[in-house]
């Protein structure tokens, strides 16, 4: 659909179905552009076994579960 036909709507409403047509065009634009990439730390060591997700987020003092 490229029109839509606001024939017989007083002109404010006209108005601002074309400004809400506008705002959501800018709200989709930007909701599809891709994020910039995360950039993780990383620490020098050595695996000595599997972690929890409880040890793994310890340090910053949340577990990662919801619930």
């Amino acid at each position: 659909m490229k029109t839509i036909n606001v024939e017989g709507l007083p002109e404010p409403i006209a108005r601002s179905l074309e400004v809400m047509v506008q705002a959501v065009r800018e709200e989709i634009s930007n909701a599809v552009k891709p994020r910039d990439r995360v950039k993780l730390s990383m620490k020098k060591g050595n695996v000595i076994g599997p972690l929890t997700r409880e040890e793994i987020y310890r340090d910053v003092g949340r577990t990662g579960f919801v619930g």
